[in-house]
């Protein structure tokens, strides 16, 4: 079974609200757009959009198929429970059922049950939402909160059944 399994899209077109996290902290959950300039193993001077599963002060764990937080398995909020349990539209059978973990030398968190990440002040860890099929924090650890861009607001482009607010 799949940790996350959701919609793998390359080419989504996504309106950003970079204001919201000036006023407000940024929440578990929450699709986070993220600068790669200066974090370890990603090509910089782009922008990566994952899941945000960790905040600071979480320490994260997975045992899959599920994710857990400081101990408690993550089923909140409800974005998160719908990708934990394949509703949809984040299922995606044609995937496979089997959750593949990262591998190689260039996976380096969270590998097995027994490895763990802890957040530091001002480090988010973001998942992609379909896991075997994902590079995300897994291969780079935590982000910076100074990296944050701000969350996902809306898929502008294609227009499709995608286009719309970021869920």
């Amino acid at each position: 079974t799949l940790l996350w399994s959701g919609i793998v899209t390359a080419g989504d077109h996504v309106f950003v609200d970079k204001v919201r996290w000036n006023f407000s902290r940024p929440k578990r959950g929450s699709i986070m757009v993220f600068s790669t300039d200066g974090i370890a193993g990603l090509i910089p001077g782009t922008h990566y959009i994952k899941r945000m599963v960790g905040v600071p002060g979480d320490t994260l764990r997975i045992d899959q198929p599920f994710l857990f937080v400081n101990g408690e398995k993550l089923m909140k909020p409800e974005a998160v429970a719908k990708i934990s349990m394949r509703e949809p539209p984040y299922c995606q059978p044609q995937y496979g059922d089997g959750y593949i973990p990262p591998t190689g030398p260039e996976a380096s968190y969270l590998r097995s049950p027994s490895e763990t990440v802890s957040l530091a002040h001002a480090q988010y860890f973001g998942l992609g939402d379909n896991t075997s099929n994902s590079k995300d924090g897994r291969y780079w650890g935590a982000v910076p909160q100074d990296k944050l861009v701000g969350p996902a607001f809306m898929v502008y482009w294609p227009f499709s059944e995608r286009w719309g607010l970021a869920r």
